[in-house]
């Protein structure tokens, strides 16, 4: 049950920042492209692991202990805990659970970031000038047109990204056969025979 809400919420996070990250990277801004591109870089060239050492040892260890956040759980009422436990994680094991879904959120948000930064750039150019032209403002073109074509096109590959690699044994590979056509053309004897309509 706890990997079933560790996949919801880090799901969701991932998506918020793929989302703006994406957006970051259409921007017109130098400065938020730069910082969609690094982020995306940084994180998809980074071992998984390495990030999940680093998030969970320093977010874990020091930022939740720093800022007094195990002492502020403890001190809430049972309702409260009781709802924190059903939502995601007992109190105790709380601190580990956030650093859990930062690690996974900040991994597959990189990819995510992608996959949206490709839906909007799909969209015909056309698109961009006719709601220009129509006086929408940036945010306006992106909510009314842009996005809502854009759905369409990224909904499709998010699965695709979440779906583990095929792992198909090599015996069961599709290899010539014997009595493949290909085989047989291979085998047959080269006609080396006078041709049929004489020679030049």
């Amino acid at each position: 049950m706890t990997t079933i809400k560790l996949s919801m919420w880090a799901t969701l996070f991932a998506t918020i920042i793929g989302t703006v990250m994406a957006l970051f990277r259409n921007s017109r801004s130098l400065f938020r492209r730069m910082v969609g591109r690094t982020y995306v870089e940084l994180v998809r060239n980074m071992p998984p692991l390495v990030l999940v050492f680093i998030v969970y040892y320093f977010i874990s260890d020091q930022v939740i202990r720093a800022i007094g956040l195990e002492g502020l759980l403890r001190s809430l009422s049972p309702g409260v805990q009781g709802f924190l436990a059903h939502c995601c994680a007992p109190v105790p094991k709380l601190p580990v659970f956030a650093a859990a879904v930062v690690m996974l959120a900040l991994y597959e948000g990189a990819y995510i970031t992608e996959i949206v930064r490709a839906g909007i750039q799909s969209i015909e150019r056309g698109q961009w000038e006719a709601s220009s032209a129509l006086g929408f403002t940036r945010f306006q073109q992106l909510r009314h047109v842009i996005f809502p074509q854009a759905v369409v096109r990224i909904l499709p590959r998010l699965p695709v990204r979440s779906s583990p690699p095929s792992r198909t044994p090599p015996s069961s590979r599709s290899y010539p056969s014997r009595n493949s056509p290909s085989r047989a053309w291979r085998s047959c004897p080269r006609h080396t025979g006078p041709s049929r309509y004489g020679s030049p």
